[in-house]
């Protein structure tokens, strides 16, 4: 495999269900951040948000576009981590759609340190969600986005 070929563009099906779309990231220090798409009967989840740049904002949309969907068929996104180039795309994503923002437990100092209490990251509230099953390991946090229409 070469250096980037992980990056290649266009969405790749990795399992049935689930799709990897790379999203474009500033700088040449990596070329993509890989969100995956999990379709679902009625929406789409999403592992990871991507940075929050226009570029990776059109790639998502052109990713879900393939799957034919669209960014408002996107109910939550689970942030593996708060580094900016995986989670502040999903809270774009949130911003616009109001779709629900998963984060692990562990993340919300470093949420409330880099967003001053969360509001430059336009969290209105981090709050523990139900612990998942033990063999998941981690407890999380949700961040639900505004009502849906």
């Amino acid at each position: 495999m070469g250096r980037h070929e992980w990056a290649r563009t266009g969405v790749e099906e990795v399992a049935p269900g689930v799709h990897r779309i790379p999203l474009r990231m500033p700088g040449d220090v990596l070329a993509a951040t890989n969100v995956y798409a999990i379709v679902g009967a009625d929406e789409i989840g999403l592992v990871d948000g991507g940075w929050f740049a226009e570029p990776a904002w059109r790639d998502l949309e052109a990713g879900l576009a393939a799957l034919g969907a669209g960014t408002g068929d996107v109910g939550a996104v689970a942030v593996t981590h708060a580094h900016p180039d995986h989670y502040t795309l999903a809270v774009e994503l949130r911003r616009r759609t109001g779709c629900t923002t998963y984060l692990g437990a562990g993340e919300r100092a470093t949420v409330e340190a880099i967003g001053g209490g969360g509001r430059g990251l336009a969290l209105d509230r981090v709050r523990a969600g139900r612990r998942p099953p033990p063999s998941a390991g981690r407890s999380t946090a949700e961040t639900p986005g505004p009502a849906r229409r």
